[in-house]
């Protein structure tokens, strides 16, 4: 092992909060000093060129999303084992590890933005810990801290800005954008905070509690392993009418007989009817199956849950009404793609029922975002030609590529941008 980085410790480690992998990695480019990507580089850099150690990538990506992070893919596996490796800490715990072999179609589960309960970053402020982002946060089905009860937020309340950056200015709990306390929140009403007796997704964090604690085997053999064992039970005590009451007989058939991938909501709606913990679900422990099987439970299932044949049909007056006011509390125009993930439908539903919405937010999307490129060239333009005409900057070579590396630094305007700008103020000073 050839430990080159500080030795951070993985917060959470062993418990349900375990920090996520995106959290750790921002938290130790913060604590070095560098930017993201910078660090991501310098680990690739240093692991390609150790003999015996983690294999690198051919090519650090320029960005890359909160998702690709999380589950464990090529790109993930690859930075985990580097990030291992040079630090001297067992990260294997920091990404959803059951996403892969044993529930590998899980798709949409990991939410594409940084979420963080405010109480929880005021708690580890108190504690004296180190403020981080909890592994648990980034799924999308938990929406409320298992703790508090309060809702998680993505957005500064300050700024309105989402923390999905390279640049880390300021520690974790603090605004990348503006430096405010993300552990303030707005004060919140009663209606705000879940009911103690209503956790929708307690079996989740159930999860998290039973692979930090036991040693637990995911692979693509356990859910049929399970099935199987419910279906046998039930077979055996004379109930299997009752069982395809509650499940699909051909859709447990498919999952039995490997033909089909299984997702972790369709997982999740098997254990919560046959009463079986997810992770003896997923670990193929299905005999533990309490004898409650009640037909009538597919009606108490939560909304994210229950199958489409099951929910209430949309009333589209109320869909409607519910994206006006979506595009109407947003400092910016939002995106279709977000517009359609904040009201809880599809994109092809608000086009097929809706088409002149549709018409209207792309056409304020889109202008919005002209007009946001265009502050940004503007800026660029002004911020290059300064670095080659103000005082402030002459103890600076008077290079396009100085230039490049002292304002990408101050402005973190997009890199085609800023090269642009300071190519036609190089070229209009030196060069007519």
């Amino acid at each position: 092992m050839d430990i080159r980085l500080f030795p951070i410790p993985l917060q959470g480690r062993g418990t349900a909060d375990v920090e996520s992998l995106v959290s750790y990695i921002y938290r130790s480019a913060f604590e070095h000093g560098v930017r993201v990507g910078e660090f991501l580089r310098f680990i690739n850099f240093y692991s390609s060129r150790t003999e015996g150690g983690p294999q690198g990538l051919s090519k650090v990506p320029q960005s890359l999303p909160v998702k690709s992070l999380i589950r464990p893919n090529h790109t993930t596996k690859a930075i985990l084992n580097m990030l291992s490796s040079m630090s001297g800490q067992d990260l294997r715990s920091s990404v959803l590890i059951f996403l892969e072999d044993a529930l590998g179609r899980s798709s949409g589960e990991v939410h594409p933005e940084l979420r963080w309960c405010p109480e929880c970053f005021k708690e580890m402020k108190v504690e004296g810990l180190p403020a981080y982002i909890k592994l648990i946060w980034h799924l999308v089905s938990i929406s409320y801290c298992p703790h508090h009860r309060t809702p998680l937020t993505s957005k500064c309340p300050a700024c309105f800005k989402e923390q999905v950056t390279f640049i880390r200015k300021y520690p974790i709990d603090y605004c990348q954008h503006c430096g405010y306390d993300l552990s303030c929140r707005d004060h919140l009403s009663f209606d705000d905070i879940s009911n103690s007796w209503n956790c929708p997704h307690g079996d989740i964090y159930k999860l998290f509690e039973d692979l930090a604690e036991y040693e637990i085997t995911l692979d693509k053999t356990g859910v049929p392993s399970s099935i199987e064992k419910i279906q046998e039970y039930y077979r055996k005590i004379g109930r299997e009418d009752v069982l395809y009451k509650m499940f699909l007989k051909d859709e447990l058939n498919s999952f039995l007989h490997k033909q089909n991938s299984i997702s972790l909501k369709k997982v999740r709606r098997i254990a919560y009817h046959a009463g079986i913990p997810l992770a003896d679900i997923i670990s193929g422990n299905g005999n533990q199956s309490s004898e409650v099987l009640n037909p009538n439970w597919s009606r108490e299932l939560p909304k994210e849950l229950q199958r489409v044949g099951l929910k209430n049909k949309r009333k589209h007056s109320e869909v409607r009404k519910r994206i006006a006011e979506i595009m109407k509390a947003q400092q910016h125009p939002p995106s279709l793609k977000k517009v359609a993930r904040l009201a809880e439908v599809s994109v092809g539903y608000i086009e097929y029922r809706f088409p002149d919405l549709v018409r209207e937010i792309v056409k304020n999307y889109t202008a919005s975002r002209e007009k946001e490129m265009e502050q940004k060239r503007l800026r660029a333009k002004s911020s290059a030609m300064s670095f080659f005409v103000d005082a402030k900057y002459e103890q600076h070579t008077k290079s396009r590529k100085q230039a490049y590396r002292v304002l990408r630094e101050e402005t973190g305007l997009p890199k085609f941008v800023l090269k642009n700008a300071i190519k036609s103020a190089y070229e209009a000073l030196y060069l007519d």
